[in-house]
């Protein structure tokens, strides 16, 4: 080493090449360098018609992970399978067709990308969850398809990352509907995100089976049993949603903690045992800032307890809240309890409900009591439940005689007569203004409530109200 002006030169190392082991292991390290550098994903695109490949399957053999499939517009028959990282896309829309038979498309490889696809046809075996979509990989997008025709929609087994948007999936309404699949199933499969799905004529929108910490939002679902149906589920969220015209807008069953839904519309869900929301076995639940409008029951408890509901519009429904078999400890408060036949039911047992929280009740449509400090709470306790509806927890039978001029008669001695009082619910607290509701979803609900009517109710409450004159007229003719 030669030292000049007191630094130290630079060392170099002299490389003998002249092996060849050596200059074989020079060219590999070259080759590898040269690979990666020129790795970038290639598309490929295909068309039905004329065939460059007999199949998607075919195609889909002879790409490399991250490379892009093109499907030209048009049909494409048979089933597939994704087991490497790919994009596959309709340019612009392309239909898959499953022939009836197996899962029209299947993910085993995380990160692939799904889009402008209509997938049509899967397999009929409800046992066997045939659905046009199975994933079984994790960290997947599906956008901008649509399913139709397929026992189940999508269904997620051992699933998690993974996102639904803006996609549209119709069941098979020409069979009954316990013979459909869902529209969504997720089994097993934790933290995925639903965005802008409209669901319908399925069993079940949305069914979570042990499917922990998922999210919901803008999503419709119409003319299906449950609506969102939670099964073993906790910490999930729904928001801006839009549930109508189902069995149960959505049920909560068997979940302990972390429920929360929001901002939702639960409307027009009516006929025999139909609820805008049911409870079974749920804990801990917070409903808040939805519409409940216009269904046979609001909501239903059984045996759910330390659920609160607060910032909400309850209106317009046969039973604004039943509760049945001891639920205990749920709470309601800051709500707008509007218009509804009965506010409150109880069946099967005398559980303690709490309808106010420091000092704040509810807002009820046909409270009678007066605020002369001004403060915004009425000065008198509401009872919640009245002698009729309690006479209906403990005689269903009753409910036939619920627009008769005697259980008018009633209410209205339980009004005027202190000693005729109904159950042990009662609002300390009551509001004498509704509570301000803000929906982002309401303009939407407040158009379709406008264009509903129904001409049967009409008829049928025409007649009541026919017979209710005749009957008062009679009466007075008979004292006379």
């Amino acid at each position: 080493m030669n030292n000049r002006g007191g630094k130290a030169s630079p060392a170099f190392v002299d490389l003998d090449i002249s092996g060849a082991s050596t200059r074989l292991s020079i060219l590999l390290v070259l080759l590898k360098i040269f690979l990666a550098t020129n790795s970038s994903a290639s598309v490929l695109k295909i068309y039905p018609k004329p065939q460059s490949f007999s199949s998607i399957q075919s195609a889909i053999n002879t790409l490399r992970s991250g490379d892009t499939l093109l499907l030209g517009e048009g049909r494409y028959d048979g089933n597939f399978t994704v087991d490497r990282k790919l994009s596959i896309m309709g340019d612009p829309m392309a239909t898959i067709n499953g022939s009836d038979s197996g899962d029209v498309i299947t993910l085993t490889s995380d990160s692939c990308h799904l889009a402008n696809l209509i997938i049509l046809h899967g397999g009929k075996m409800q046992l066997g969850e045939n659905s046009g979509l199975k994933v079984h990989s994790n960290h997947n997008v599906v956008e901008n398809c649509k399913f139709d025709d397929n026992t189940f929609g999508i269904y997620f087994f051992s699933a998690n990352y993974n996102v639904v948007r803006n996609t549209e999936i119709h069941g098979r309404p020409s069979v009954d509907m316990n013979q459909r699949g869902n529209g969504i199933h997720l089994h097993d499969s934790k933290h995925n995100l639903i965005d802008h799905v409209h669901i319908y004529e399925t069993r079940d929108g949305i069914y979570f089976d042990f499917a922990d910490s998922n999210t919901v939002l803008f999503t419709r679902v119409e003319y299906v049993r449950y609506g969102f149906h939670y099964m073993y589920s906790n910490d999930n969220l729904f928001e801006n949603c839009y549930l109508s015209n189902n069995v149960a807008g959505a049920a909560l069953m068997y979940s302990n903690h972390g429920l929360t839904f929001r901002n939702n519309i639960f409307i027009h869900n009516v006929g025999y045992r139909a609820y805008g929301i049911l409870y079974k076995d749920c804990n801990k639940g917070l409903a808040e800032n939805n519409l409940i409008i216009d269904n046979t029951t609001g909501m239903f408890f059984d045996n759910s307890h330390k659920n609160v509901t607060r910032w909400n519009i309850i209106a317009l429904s046969g039973v604004a809240v039943r509760f049945y078999m001891s639920s205990e400890y749920d709470i309601f408060y800051e709500n707008n309890f509007v218009d509804n036949l009965s506010s409150l039911v109880l069946a099967g047992g005398k559980g303690e409900i709490l309808w106010d929280q420091h000092g704040r009740g509810n807002y009820w449509s046909n409270a009678h009591t007066y605020d002369l400090d001004g403060d915004g709470v009425g000065d008198t306790p509401h009872i919640v439940e009245s002698v009729f509806d309690y006479i209906q927890g403990e005689y269903p039978l009753f409910n036939l005689y619920m627009y008769s001029p005697a259980a008018q008669a009633l209410q209205f001695a339980e009004r005027t007569i202190p000693v005729i009082v109904g159950g042990l619910q009662i609002d300390h607290y009551p509001l004498m203004k509704p509570v301000c509701i803000t929906c982002t979803l309401a303009p939407t609900m407040a158009i379709r409530r406008a264009r509903h009517f129904d001409p049967l109710l009409f008829c049928f409450s025409f007649f009541l109200l026919v017979c209710s004159a005749l009957v008062v007229t009679e009466l007075k003719r008979v004292s006379m």
